[in-house]
């Protein structure tokens, strides 16, 4: 049977390759706009919505899909593998 390893907290650990601390708050591609975080690591994804009946009627546009992008919300402490460290300032 393995052992489960167990770190203890007033250890010093590898900043670099922890993923404790490469979280997405403090990556170069975390961005924060209108009280939400995004990721910037990519370009936004692209969906195609159908508005409700009388917003598209109160639009004029009958029930043409309205196109939409958004770069995928995140959390401050996730972590996805793609971290890249800020520049200093």
């Amino acid at each position: 049977m393995d052992k489960l390893q167990l770190i203890d907290v007033g250890e010093k650990e590898d900043v670099a390759s922890s993923p404790l601390k490469e979280r997405c708050a403090e990556c170069k591609f975390f961005l924060t706009d209108n009280g939400g975080h995004y990721c910037r690591r990519y370009p936004p994804t692209m969906a195609m919505l159908m508005a409700a009946p009388q917003v598209a009627l109160s639009a004029n546009r009958g029930s043409t899909p309205m196109p939409v992008s958004s770069y995928p919300p995140i959390q401050r402490n996730q972590w996805c593998g793609e971290y890249k460290r800020k520049l200093d300032a």
